[in-house]
């Protein structure tokens, strides 16, 4: 396990309201160009803060896997 690495005593970290401010999800994902009909995959999802707004963008109707 590196600085990198959050581990179980960190998970936390994943859930701080501050995160939104130095990693904006919605800027993250507007890169990415999510719309509806596409299929999107978060790896190494963790409590969803990418994967649940990605899933928004694509829509009900499209798969998204974390």
């Amino acid at each position: 396990m590196d600085e990198r690495t959050i581990g179980a005593a960190g998970a936390h970290k994943l859930e701080e309201s501050g995160r939104q401010k130095w990693l904006p999800a919605g800027d993250v994902l507007a890169v990415l160009n999510l719309r509806p009909g596409m299929c999107v995959a978060d790896i190494g999802a963790g409590a969803g803060y990418f994967s649940l707004p990605a899933a928004r963008a694509v829509g009900p109707e499209d798969p998204a896997f974390a």
